[in-house]
């Protein structure tokens, strides 16, 4: 046997370290096995490593995050703006309601786009993000254009507090796992990025329809707004796209309790929980609460919830940027 057979490319199997591969071998290969050769000279072999190849950049990388950007501005930035919209209904259409009632809408909105979770996840692994980007966008746009010719309160609830919610879930979801496979060593500055879009439509958005409310209308600023995501949403469709081909898995209960059995991940589960309350529930009544609480002029109060997503907005940049050092300390 020549010394050629028992050659073979070097690798290194600390994650997101790798060395070139030889000519032929797939780039694609995601574990490290020993060669025959290898293992008739006795060498101790162990478990396949696993090794990361994602590209950590690329024209295709960097346009899933363009996309996975105006996903982020269109759920969570419009979620975010939802105080302008209790403010509107708790003293326009719906004033006849409790407030506890009318927060029943965005309440909702928040439920199905976590619920919805498995749901998308298990479709995600079998089909992909596509589908998945077609159909929400449908909804979410479809919602919130019933929700422009809606005068009943049932008609709210069910136009934006569920359709336009499962529209929401359906698209901001898939494109979160497509970027885990596109970066290893930048994945922080890329989540990081796509986080800004939801700080940032939570700026625009309770401005935008605030004033458009009292310029043009209610109906009509629904509509601005929702053209306003189609248009996002058609780039985010071209441009979202998964390294990975779909993988189908038979979900089985077993497979469901597992992690609940693993103490970290329940407490994980409690924190993410308890931290809800404290980011959706000011969001929700900030505005009309700083009115018929604090006094304060509406002409000002209109920008108490764009100002609390500046916030945010200022933090995720640099937190995002100590992700990555704390992460490449780590390695």
């Amino acid at each position: 046997m020549s010394d050629r057979e028992f050659q073979r490319p070097s690798r290194d199997v600390e994650e997101g370290k790798r060395e070139p591969v030889s000519e032929g071998e797939s780039e694609s290969t995601s574990y490290a096995t020993p060669t025959t050769g290898e293992q008739a000279l006795g060498e101790k072999t162990g478990p396949p490593a696993f090794v990361n190849d994602a590209p950590d950049g690329g024209t295709a990388a960097w346009l899933c995050v363009l996309g996975a950007w105006c996903t982020s501005f269109c759920s969570f930035g419009w979620l975010n703006s939802m105080g302008a919209f209790q403010e509107y209904y708790q003293t326009g259409p719906l004033s006849s309601y409790s407030a506890s009632t009318v927060a029943w809408i965005p309440s909702l909105q928040i439920f199905f786009i976590f619920a919805m979770g498995p749901i998308v996840g298990k479709f995600y692994d079998s089909h992909g993000p596509r589908p998945l980007l077609l159909l929400g966008s449908f909804l979410h746009v479809f919602g919130i254009m019933m929700a422009s010719i809606s005068t009943r309160y049932y008609q709210f609830l069910l136009s934006q507090g569920v359709c336009s919610a499962i529209g929401v879930a359906f698209i901001f979801q898939p494109p979160i796992a497509c970027i885990a496979g596109w970066f290893n060593k930048n994945r922080g500055a890329a989540y990081g990025i796509l986080s800004t879009g939801s700080s940032i439509g939570g700026i625009i958005f309770p401005i935008m329809i605030t004033r458009l409310i009292r310029t043009t209308g209610y109906g009509w600023s629904m509509r601005a707004g929702a053209f306003m995501i189609l248009g996002l949403l058609v780039i985010a469709n071209l441009t979202v796209t998964s390294r990975h081909p779909p993988r189908p898995k038979m979900m089985t209960k077993a497979l469901m309790v597992k992690p609940l059995k693993e103490p970290g991940f329940v407490i994980l589960l409690v924190g993410l929980f308890l931290l809800t309350f404290g980011i959706f529930v000011p969001i929700d009544y900030i505005q009309i609460q700083a009115i018929e609480q604090g006094g304060m002029n509406p002409d000002l109060a209109q920008y108490m919830i764009a100002i609390l997503n500046a916030g945010r907005y200022v933090s995720n940049s640099p937190l995002s940027s100590i992700h990555v050092r704390l992460r490449e300390t780590s390695n």
